[in-house]
């Protein structure tokens, strides 16, 4: 909401699953899906998320950010950029 991916009224994403190493959403229709892929790259509790399609997507490829282009921030020096690190 913060960087304008979405009004401050909205729910974009619907149903969310949760492991100890993946999360999976649902958006609510294809536009919030697209601006979701512009949270690549947020650092989250010392990591650095990293959000893409499901590896079987078929659908038309649209263009996105990551979270340092859209909010000009650089990553912090401690944030681990992988699960396994």
């Amino acid at each position: 909401r913060r960087v304008g991916l979405c009004q401050s009224h909205e729910t974009p994403v619907t149903v969310s699953r949760v492991n100890q190493k993946f999360a999976f959403i649902e958006c609510r229709d294809a536009e919030m899906a697209n601006k979701a892929l512009n949270m690549n790259g947020v650092p989250f509790l010392g990591a650095i998320l990293k959000v893409s399609r499901p590896s079987k997507y078929e659908g038309p490829m649209i263009p996105a950010r990551t979270w340092q282009e859209l909010t000009g921030q650089s990553l912090p020096q401690d944030a681990v950029m992988d699960s396994s690190a």
